[in-house]
């Protein structure tokens, strides 16, 4: 899944069925190009994702960041691992309002079928891919995605005061 995201809102969704990592890169890199002015894009460099992290870098994309969502969060007092962090982070976006989706059913079904709980020790765990395989949950790839984009620090995830109530009910559809 490439997913574009400007400041609160997912500007494009595509998705791609391929294993084969230099036509991923070929996707992703065309879309960079498109793009131009983006501020970063972050790559899952587990598996498939550490070959078109590795690839794109080498095609000049030097905003491209590698995402080890296995490593240890920023945050260890709250949070086990990156990913905990990044999800909880997006769900905060949820909870403030401080972003918006496409009325895509599939994204919608990945983000609110997640589930969290706190370890013995306090911190916050998210619902790993293994635990959601054995519920029968594919992986949420356009979820995660999603949730990739919360390793960027981003100043432009205010709401933008020009929202009206009926542009913002129009997202929550």
């Amino acid at each position: 899944t490439i997913l574009r995201r400007q400041g609160p809102g997912i500007q494009e969704l595509k998705r791609y069925n391929t294993k084969d990592t230099m036509v991923l890169t070929g996707h992703v890199s065309l879309e960079l190009n498109e793009w131009e002015s983006y501020q970063a894009c972050c790559v899952d460099n587990i598996g498939i994702g550490l070959g078109v992290f590795n690839r794109l870098r080498e095609l000049g994309h030097s905003k491209v960041f590698a995402v080890d969502v296995r490593g240890v969060a920023r945050n260890q007092d709250k949070f086990v691992k990156l990913r905990d962090e990044l999800w909880w982070k997006l769900r905060e976006r949820f909870e403030e309002r401080s972003i918006s989706i496409p009325n895509d059913d599939d994204l919608i079904g990945q983000l609110s079928i997640i589930k969290w709980r706190p370890e013995s020790d306090g911190r916050t765990k998210i619902e790993s891919k293994e635990d959601m395989r054995k519920r029968g949950i594919d992986s949420p790839n356009d979820a995660d995605a999603l949730m990739m984009t919360m390793f960027i620090n981003d100043s432009a995830y205010r709401r933008p005061r020009e929202w009206d109530d009926e542009y913002e009910e129009a997202y929550q559809r």
